[in-house]
């Protein structure tokens, strides 16, 4: 793995992204076969399968890239680590991007925002990845479509971006880029443009594993990409996913969509899938967890995420008659009036369109990342654990329609490195929970409330932990502890641990490294994913 990517993945989510608030829409608060094969429709209820990362993760090879202006240097300076720095402040009043090095910071996406934060690590991962395209002879301004039935009529999904057939009302300043993805294809791509493209890869009903299914050689999403030579791609695979495709599947299915376009020097553009109203008490939260496999994948890799399903989750007319694909403006679809985006097409087409606006303005035109970073609250020890507030993590809050099957749930999913840790402050945890296994290596300490109910009662539930190790070589265990003392631990486990009953409240998590009898410690590093659900 490049070692610039390698230290970007071993930074990730160590800073919460934030940026200023708008009014507007988008700115609030994705036989042959190669994928993971289509299975019996089970789901898997395990919330630890949001992501693993391995010796494939952001595996595109970016060294030896041509030289771009503006283009920043991802590696901190002489090899150093990552300073503190949750006590700084930039002159303006605005948190740092970089650390005491100089290095940036990588960004934790933030679930009250339409669009993902692009700053200043975000935008260098996207530029690196541009750079990459642009040597491989990709076009920066085609964008493709890889998805199903909301992207496979280019009449209601992004064709009606032309003169005539929309109306831009308030949202004037989007007509640049309009007309920069307006520009056509290429000769060999006769008539068409990336908005009206009619995509090989887009087909309703299809699943990421249809997209992936190989004939003569090439998946369909292989020979859209070739054709197209895009510096940019949707991938919108989720609704079919779910019940046709365990979610290990999925997440395997993704990872591999995603790396495809990365290896070619795409920048990938993952989006939500949104609410549905069901009979089938099962498939809201089917829905919660399928997209906290799009976040985390968004995450993990530091490209843009279009979270749909938060644009849509107050718009009580979203939905068209079968209550599960978008609803139409008479036809109307990029009538970006006060009434228009009362209606789902045209609000998916705007946010799609201000995503767009958005990385032409950051990696094509190199403007400034919009976007701050603020670096995470406290620095992971004993004496001052990072802070994980699950309260700014909610998922998925009260479905609009208010019935029986109203859910709320809170995630979290963070990245854990001990090997970047100092001397063990902790060594067993000797509780009747936990045992008395040596766990003497270095450890990552976090503080986790749980949150308090809408009317400040407490909330009882279940917490699910699920840790991924980076590779073999690592041996790291999770801990759940009532207080910062190892006697008071909750739980431990291997990779995982499922907490049946447990209730608002500040509790501590502490990712150690286990030491063997032959006094062998494997530090390393760890995705780890929190899911909070509780019971009304």
């Amino acid at each position: 793995m490049n070692a610039n990517l390698r230290w970007l993945l071993c930074l990730l989510l160590l800073a919460i992204g934030c940026g200023g608030s708008s009014t507007r829409i988008g700115d609030l608060g994705g036989n042959g076969q190669t994928g993971a094969d289509a299975d019996d429709g089970a789901f898997d209820t395990g919330p630890g399968d949001l992501v693993a990362p391995s010796d494939t993760l952001l595996s595109a090879d970016l060294e030896g890239l041509p030289d771009l202006e503006g283009l920043p240097d991802l590696e901190p300076a002489d090899g150093s680590t990552v300073s503190d720095t949750s006590d700084a402040a930039s002159g303006d009043g605005q948190p740092p991007d970089e650390d005491a090095s100089g290095a940036l910071l990588p960004t934790l996406y933030p679930t009250d925002r339409v669009h993902s934060p692009i700053t200043p690590s975000v935008k260098a991962m996207m530029r690196a990845i541009f750079a990459k395209g642009q040597q491989n002879g990709q076009r920066p301004h085609v964008f493709a479509k890889l998805g199903a039935s909301f992207e496979d009529d280019p009449n209601t999904f992004a064709g009606c971006l032309e003169e005539g057939k929309m109306e831009l009302d308030i949202y004037g300043d989007l007509k640049e880029t309009v007309d920069f993805f307006g520009q056509p294809i290429g000769d060999d791509v006769p008539g068409e443009n990336s908005w009206n493209r009619n995509s090989v890869a887009a087909i309703s009903g299809w699943a990421a594993s249809d997209g992936l299914k190989r004939t003569n050689g090439k998946s369909a999403i292989e020979r859209e990409l070739d054709l197209l030579k895009p510096a940019f791609a949707l991938i919108a695979y989720n609704g079919n996913d779910i019940g046709k495709t365990s979610i290990t599947a999925y997440r395997a299915n993704m990872t591999e969509v995603i790396e495809i376009c990365l290896s070619r020097g795409i920048i990938p553009i993952l989006r939500t899938k949104p609410r549905e109203e069901t009979t089938d008490t099962t498939r809201p939260q089917k829905i919660i967890y399928y997209n906290a496999v799009i976040r985390a994948l968004a995450q993990t890799y530091q490209i843009p995420l279009l979270d749909l399903n938060l644009a849509l989750a107050d718009v009580p007319n979203a939905l068209g008659g079968d209550n599960l694909h978008l609803s139409s403006y008479s036809g109307k679809n990029c009538w970006f009036t006060s009434e228009g985006l009362t209606y789902g097409k045209p609000i998916y087409n705007l946010i799609f369109l201000q995503a767009m606006d958005r990385v032409r303005r950051s990696v094509v035109l190199d403007e400034p990342a919009p976007d701050a970073t603020t670096p995470i609250v406290g620095s992971g020890t004993l004496d001052d654990p990072y802070a994980l507030d699950l309260d700014a993590f909610a998922q998925y809050r009260n479905l609009p329609q208010s019935t029986a099957q109203d859910v709320l749930v809170f995630a979290a999913v963070h990245y854990a490195d001990t090997s970047t840790r100092g001397p063990s402050q902790l060594d067993q945890y000797p509780s009747a929970s936990c045992g008395d296994q040596n766990e003497s290596g270095p450890e990552v300490v976090y503080r986790v409330t749980l949150p308090q109910g809408p009317n400040g009662e407490t909330l009882s539930g279940t917490l699910t932990l699920r840790l991924f190790e980076d590779n073999a070589t690592t041996d790291i265990d999770p801990h759940w502890l009532s207080a910062l003392t190892p006697e008071s631990c909750i739980a431990r486990g291997d990779e995982s641990f499922v907490l049946p009953d447990i209730t608002s409240g500040t509790y501590y998590f502490v990712v150690d490294t286990f030491v063997s009898q032959s006094g062998s410690s494997k530090p390393g590093a760890a995705v780890f994913s929190i899911i909070f659900e509780p019971g009304f």
